[in-house]
């Protein structure tokens, strides 16, 4: 289709691509963070100062205002029944529960698709949560244990909408996870016209507070040897 996701990663289906240690995608001082698929999912920095931890390779989030929005596009809904995958890197300073780290969703939670925080009183170990929801509030929640730290950790999420529960890894294993509410393959239309966001909702609230150099969108749900193909690509560069 057109599109850069980096060296040798999955191309097929994807609709976004930001890698800030990619010149073409960002350099220091600027406020837009370029999609490097064909779609123009461009994103736009709340500040200028973004960027600038370990050479400008990675975007860094304060916790309080800091944010990336993406405008409303069709390329990133995906309606009632279309599969998708969502992967990042991140790395964490400090972190509260249902943390944005992105997606489509304003608020708590809201019609949609995101990947969050989960937290549960342990210091500096924080789970994942996934969570998709249709307009009636009918939601589906998905968290793993405390598995994210404060060092880079890569996330890969499938939603197979034919299945009852989406595929979660973190560092290329397959992670054991709690489903909550409804199951994934019941749930209806996530699309909702609001901002893809990254390091908060698309209201500005529920910041991160540490790092995201890299995220990727697919509307396909990646299997497993894809998922391990994207991330054999990036353990050495992240040392995970």
């Amino acid at each position: 289709m057109g599109a850069s996701g980096g060296p040798n990663a999955v191309h097929d289906g994807l609709v976004l691509a930001l890698d800030a240690a990619d010149k073409i995608s960002f350099s220091s001082g600027s406020t837009t963070w370029t999609d490097l698929s064909s779609n123009s999912n461009n994103g736009t920095l709340s500040a200028g100062t973004m960027g600038t931890v370990s050479g400008s390779n990675t975007i860094a989030f304060d916790g309080s205002s800091d944010e990336v929005s993406i405008a409303n596009d069709s390329t990133l809904n995906f309606g009632a029944s279309g599969d998708f995958t969502l992967e990042c890197v991140v790395k964490l300073n400090t972190a509260d529960d249902n943390l944005m780290i992105l997606g489509k969703e304003n608020g708590h939670f809201g019609q949609g698709y995101s990947i969050r925080i989960e937290e549960s009183g342990t210091s500096n170990n924080w789970g994942v949560q996934l969570h998709v929801e249709q307009s009636d509030g009918t939601q589906y929640r998905f968290i793993s244990s405390q598995t994210l730290g404060q060092t880079f950790i890569h996330i890969i999420a499938s939603f197979d909408r034919s299945n009852t529960l989406p595929t979660l890894h973190i560092n290329g294993e397959a992670v054991t996870a709690t489903s909550m509410n409804s199951n994934l393959s019941a749930l209806g239309d996530l699309d909702v016209a609001q901002e893809f966001t990254i390091g908060a909702d698309s209201g500005g609230s529920r910041n991160i507070n540490g790092q995201v150099p890299l995220v990727r969108v697919y509307n396909k749900a990646l299997d497993n040897k894809q998922v391990i193909n994207n991330f054999n690509i990036l353990k050495s560069r992240f040392g995970v």
